[in-house]
């Protein structure tokens, strides 16, 4: 009887030592991947993308392009390509005002000629 009661001790303590051990597993697996996951969450900062050449052309015209007038009535702000552009009312040459691989989009201005355009990366306030 006292040898049944040993061996049921000693197989309790190995199934408690089993248990405990694969607890300390998961933790310690838990703790790795944290960390991981902080490496990677740092990683992700901006585009990930990088750009691999450089396309230059000159234009007069653009389709599917959204625009609007300056509250006085001056400036036109427009989308060509994913960059944004201000446009003299009368005509002119356009200045860029945004670009690389952030697609840029529905530019709207604000009062005091400030404006907001949306793109892949955030949304931004622009100003004079």
């Amino acid at each position: 009887m006292l040898g049944v009661l040993r061996g049921t001790a000693i197989l309790g303590l190995l199934i408690l030592a089993t248990l405990a051990a694969a607890t300390v597993r998961a933790q310690e697996k838990d703790a790795q991947q944290s960390k991981e996951g902080a490496k990677s969450e740092k990683k992700e900062e901006g585009l990930p993308l990088k750009p691999t050449r450089k396309i230059s052309f000159t234009t007069e015209e653009g389709t599917w392009m959204s625009l609007d007038v300056s509250p006085d009535g001056k400036t036109i702000v427009f989308v060509l390509l994913g960059d944004l552009y201000l446009l003299p009312m009368e005509g002119g040459e356009a200045k860029r005002v945004s670009s690389g691989l952030a697609w840029d989009c529905q530019p709207r201005f604000s009062p005091g000629l400030y404006f907001w355009q949306k793109s892949d990366a955030e949304i931004q306030r622009i100003g004079p």
